[in-house]
């Protein structure tokens, strides 16, 4: 299987579930995501995805407010 064969299966899923931003590069997307909340360094994430620059990789880093919260209250001072 290949990254064509992936992209053809998600646009019959698209048509057949009448969705249209449902695509392959979803799953990319959401490795890289899920690989960086786990405690993933970037550099490894960037070198794992194939990206030449920083920047590319850190657009997969998402901020979330809940994220925020949870380091606030892990490393509070007392």
């Amino acid at each position: 299987m290949n990254y064509f064969d992936v992209d053809n299966y998600m646009r019959k899923l698209r048509e057949s579930l009448g969705m249209n931003k449902l695509h392959a590069h979803m799953f990319r997307h959401s490795l890289a995501t899920l690989w960086l909340r786990s405690g993933a360094d970037i550099v490894s994430v960037m070198e794992v995805m194939g990206h030449k620059n920083m920047e590319t990789t850190q657009r997969y880093q998402h901020t979330e407010k809940r994220h925020i919260k949870n380091m606030y209250e892990k490393y509070e001072l007392d």
